[in-house]
């Protein structure tokens, strides 16, 4: 996608990194990329939008 349709999503560009870095929600997705299964789960999640569907696609119960 070029970047000038990203629209808003652009504005994510000129935000400073010590910013992003600090975020703890940027902290925390950061620890899950060190866990492929955990961001499997939350793609899966971020998919579906369930925490049910995302443990039946994932086939965890």
């Amino acid at each position: 996608m070029p970047y000038d349709e990203l629209g808003a999503l652009a504005l994510l560009a000129h935000i400073p990194q010590e910013a992003v870095r600090d975020n703890p929600d940027v902290v925390a997705v950061s620890a899950l990329a060190e866990r492929p299964e955990d961001l499997d789960t939350l793609d899966a999640y971020c998919s579906t939008g369930s925490l049910r569907r995302a443990a039946d696609l994932l086939h965890l119960h």
